[in-house]
């Protein structure tokens, strides 16, 4: 039996840690790099390297409230190759994160470029609201959201977010259509904890673009998730969307 076509993909991860003034910076790197094979019109059809530089800036002001600036860049190269057809190159490097943290033992707020994500389900998300993260992708990459995140922790491990997220032109996670322009998106959570495991209710709101003479409509977004250990890990995670 003869295989014509033989994709072959193989990553690199390459990590750097380097610490300077006494946790004060840190500086690190992510690389990845992959070779796509196809005996039918090329031995290397595709190659790419992707590299993720990272910086990290932390400190402690007064009152036990601990500060972090996170800054890092997506840079990209791409080469495509085929039997009878011209080479296709891509490059490119845009901003990944960047946000600032302010902490304390019970409470966080955070601001700018990040990822916000929660629910349990791995593979099928129905509270994949925020970012696109593929399972199959061993660097789970994903665009970020910009935005405001604040969250609270109470004695019992019950904790309460609350969002908002302003200036996302493209739609993110299950979305169709984009937000309106200039527009403010909210919402927030509840996670609980109870016997054997926790639950958590979720709720958004933004107004969708229907790129239509109507413009744009109002939509509400609600959540409910939970997991438990019950010998075996169970979870269920739903979503409704009201427009």
């Amino acid at each position: 039996m003869l295989v014509r076509t033989l994709p072959v993909i193989a990553p690199l991860l390459i990590s750097m840690q380097t610490t300077l003034w006494a946790q004060t910076l840190a500086v690190s790197g992510q690389a990845s790099g992959w070779l796509l094979s196809k005996p039918d019109t090329a031995v290397i059809s595709g190659i790419g390297l992707r590299y993720i530089p990272e910086l990290e800036i932390s400190d402690s002001l007064r009152g036990n409230i601990a500060a972090q600036l996170d800054l890092s860049a997506n840079g990209y190269a791409t080469g495509g190759y085929g039997r009878g057809a011209a080479a296709q190159y891509e490059e490119g490097a845009e901003l990944y994160r960047g946000w600032l943290r302010l902490a304390t033992n019970t409470f966080e707020a955070r601001i700018g470029l990040q990822r916000i994500n929660f629910g349990s389900a791995t593979l099928f998300r129905p509270l994949m609201w925020f970012d696109r993260v593929d399972p199959r992708d061993p660097l789970q990459l994903t665009e970020g959201v910009k935005g405001v995140l604040a969250r609270y922790s109470f004695p019992n491990n019950a904790n309460i977010w609350g969002w908002a997220l302003y200036g996302n032109s493209e739609p993110t996670g299950w979305e169709t259509t984009p937000t309106v322009d200039k527009t403010v998106e909210f919402g927030g959570r509840m996670q609980t904890p109870v016997p054997r495991g926790e639950v958590g209710v979720t709720y958004h709101h933004r107004q969708a673009e229907l790129g239509v003479p109507e413009g744009s409509v109002p939509e509400d977004r609600f959540g409910l998730d939970g997991k438990w250990n019950l010998g075996l890990g169970v979870w269920g995670e739903a979503a409704l969307v009201h427009e």
